[in-house]
């Protein structure tokens, strides 16, 4: 069987391809609480918020009939662009004034976050944050770890 090169793609006897790609947000933030590799476990955390809560929140505008394309019945590509151009903070935000993620949910992301962003721009906060507790970081990955886990399993309605 000839295996298709890096760069090309495979294609099947029907003409088509499938790309699959699979993530693992509970693993790579594992892996990276393992390595006390705190900037990149905060980082992959708040990637998942964003990814995870653009999933629900176009789940919510398809269910509830906002912006959607009359004939596709999809949203519309501004409403994507509008909710990928959000940043974590505000997608954070509408998520829970949109009663997709409750109180809890969201003081425990925005402390993430808060805290991924302290730790990525240490000149606003002083180059000595970088060295802090490790007990904290560990214990913010965990908690980073279960808010992807509890975003990623809402049910949109």
């Amino acid at each position: 069987m000839n295996h298709p090169k890096k760069d090309e793609v495979a294609v099947g006897k029907a003409g088509l391809s499938i790309d699959t790609i699979i993530i693992d947000p509970f693993g790579d933030i594992r892996r990276a609480k393992e390595r006390k590799d705190w900037p990149a476990g905060l980082s992959a955390s708040v990637t998942y918020f964003k990814h995870f809560g653009t999933i629900k929140l176009k789940g919510y505008f398809k269910h509830h009939g906002i912006g959607l394309d009359e004939k596709t019945r999809e949203v519309k590509e501004m409403f994507v662009e509008f909710i990928g151009g959000l940043t974590v903070d505000k997608m954070i935000t509408l998520l829970y004034c949109l009663d997709i993620i409750d109180e809890s949910l969201y003081n425990q992301m925005k402390e993430v976050n808060s805290e991924r962003n302290k730790l990525l721009h240490p000149e606003k906060k002083g180059i000595a944050y970088r060295f802090h507790d490790e007990e904290r970081f560990a214990r913010l990955l965990d908690q980073a770890s279960r808010c992807v886990e509890t975003l990623s399993h809402i049910r949109v309605e």
